[in-house]
């Protein structure tokens, strides 16, 4: 009799479908808006490189959230979700550290807008995120065995 393999939680569904619209506004914000980021972004990115560099990043983390959002079973979505909740708890400490480079009081209402949500967005995702992860690992079920480290292609 094989094992009944354990299914992606309905919390963790949300918090990834929720992640890759987050991280798709974000590259936005950086990729598209590099020269805006005092208007459009929470803080001042300083080079236009760095922006676009940032942006790709948060549009590739998007694709790796959708995708795994996609999977039902968790063996196939769990790829980055412990490596994103690392990243969400080390964004809000440096948020926290450098709270006086955010747009908070800026005159612009799009950058003040921008640094709350970006503040509200890491003290809410990481606690969703890690409290979704625990949650998933008391999901009923057993992994299903990986059948190759890489894809073929």
């Amino acid at each position: 009799m094989s094992a009944v393999h354990r299914q992606t939680t309905p919390l963790m569904r949300f918090a990834l479908i929720l992640g890759a619209l987050l991280t798709f506004l974000a590259g936005v914000q950086l990729f598209v808006l590099t020269d805006r980021t005092a208007d459009w972004f929470a803080w001042t990115v300083g080079a236009g490189s760095a922006a676009t560099i940032l942006g790709g990043f948060y549009w590739t983390a998007c694709v790796l959230s959708y995708l795994s959002w996609r999977r039902r079973d968790w063996a196939g979505a769990r790829v980055g979700v412990p490596g994103v909740a690392a990243f969400l708890w080390a964004t809000l400490l440096t948020t926290l550290l450098h709270l006086d480079k955010f747009h908070f009081s800026d005159a612009s209402p799009t950058g003040k807008g921008a640094a709350w949500a970006w503040l509200v967005i890491y003290v809410v995702d990481p606690v969703l995120v890690t409290t979704a992860l625990i949650l998933q690992w008391k999901a009923p079920g057993e992994d299903a065995e990986r059948t190759s480290v890489f894809p073929p292609w």
